[in-house]
């Protein structure tokens, strides 16, 4: 099974797009358990589900085929289940903006800051468990769609001239955010990291992020 992993509002469903075209099989309602409620995914229909595990009804491997769930979930998924992961970031300003715009926040830092700790585990999940991956980047693949997609198809398998077109470079137009603050700057810090291939030196940050973000947490106790 490949799995598409990202923060919400970065990138995915383009990617599940591209495979789809590719020819790969995307995981459908099919696998779900009769008794588990079916969850729509974002764009055209696909199925994003909470965690990879027997209770949605995936009882075994499914070689070849692609599903989406996002980095906040990926800690709780069976291991045994995955065989690949294609992970997506967006620069941060940009990603904020999109969600911002479709979702409603109200504790923008705590949100925020979450959104690096979901990064963390999601990348700690990974090397513990010596998972295959391979990050991209939004902005990479809209500047250059004929070698992103290659070396994506190249990791999933499919055709990559038809996943190619999928990329159009309308896709961005989202205005990045001019908020200022320390989380932002936090999770701009780990987009550069990751963008310079320092995987190690993100993990390695899990218990700064977690003290920043039980501070969070606790200051907005003390106001409730």
């Amino acid at each position: 099974m490949i799995v598409v992993s990202s923060l919400r509002r970065s990138g995915s469903s383009m990617l599940m797009f591209a495979l789809k075209e590719a020819g790969l099989d995307i995981l459908g309602d099919k696998y779900f358990n009769e008794t588990e409620q079916k969850k729509e995914g974002n764009l055209n229909g696909y199925w994003e589900v909470d965690d990879i595990c027997t209770n949605t009804g995936l009882q075994e491997k499914m070689d070849g085929e692609a599903i989406k769930i996002m980095f906040e979930a990926l800690s709780s998924s069976k291991p045994e289940l995955i065989d690949k992961l294609v992970f997506i970031f967006r620069q941060p300003r940009k990603m904020l903006s999109s969600v911002y715009k479709y979702n409603h926040i109200e504790h923008k830092d705590i949100f925020i800051c979450k959104q690096a700790v979901d990064i963390i585990d999601a990348l700690s999940w990974t090397l513990y468990y010596n998972k295959q991956f391979r990050i991209f980047f939004y902005e990479d693949i809209i500047a250059k769609p004929r070698q992103e997609m290659k070396r994506l198809i190249k990791f999933t398998g499919g055709d990559s001239k038809k996943a190619i077109k999928v990329i159009d470079k309308k896709l961005d137009r989202m205005e990045a955010i001019g908020d200022n603050s320390e989380y932002i700057d936090l999770l701009e810090d780990i987009y550069n990291k990751l963008k310079n291939n320092e995987i190690n030196t993100v993990i390695a940050q899990r218990f700064q992020v977690m003290e920043k973000a039980r501070q969070l947490m606790d200051n907005f106790d003390k106001t409730r």
